[in-house]
């Protein structure tokens, strides 16, 4: 045991990080006063923050990827939670529609290219989700404020049970994390979003 310089609570050797310059090979803080000195300093100075990780940028995504992988679940249930606030938040929600409108119109060919081909895949998904574009449009459905099945606030995604003519209207309402699901896509995969733009003749 060893007690903090501080917090003054003692703690196991294992709670400090290593230092060669003391006698015991341990610094004199705990790793939780560290990490909250370091935070502090991030705050105070965040232009020395910036710096430092523009300057150690290889450094910083291989130690980032090294966290991830070891912890998986953690980062998935992370970043499930950042992309609700997001949504939830009008800022970030505006900000997000700002960064996919400059997307497209950097890859506006690509985008196209993926679009045809999905066209040829599968053309009746296609003239369904035509259908629902033009049908919002003309005001004949009317796109929700939160999602049918988990009730999130978003801009819900209309799926469909059946591609066939007459089913075309016949929509669900979905969030893109419900979407997903119901397509059996894993978090991570790149999925073609069915956001149905108003379509016009």
């Amino acid at each position: 045991m060893k007690r903090c310089n501080c917090c003054g609570i003692e703690k196991p050797l294992a709670e400090y990080p290593p230092d060669t310059q003391n006698r015991d090979g341990r610094k004199g803080k705990c790793r939780a006063c560290v990490l909250a000195r370091q935070r502090e300093l991030r705050a105070e100075h965040p232009e020395k923050e910036r710096a430092w990780v523009a300057a150690n940028r290889d450094s910083v995504l291989s130690s980032k990827r090294r966290w991830r992988a070891r912890n998986a679940d953690k980062e998935r249930i992370a970043s499930r939670l950042r992309a609700r606030a997001r949504r939830e938040d009008p800022e970030a929600a505006a900000l997000l529609r700002q960064r996919a409108s400059e997307y497209l119109a950097r890859n506006r060919d690509a985008v196209a290219e993926r679009a045809r081909r999905s066209r040829a895949e599968d053309p009746r998904r296609f003239r369904a989700r035509e259908a629902v574009g033009k049908a919002l449009a003309r005001a004949v459905l009317q796109r929700p404020s939160c999602c049918s099945r988990c009730g999130a606030t978003s801009r819900p995604e209309a799926h469909h049970r059946s591609y066939e003519r007459e089913h075309w209207l016949e929509v669900e309402w979905l969030c893109s994390r419900c979407h997903r699901r119901e397509h059996r896509i894993p978090d991570g995969e790149p999925s073609e979003t069915e956001s149905h733009e108003p379509v016009t003749d």
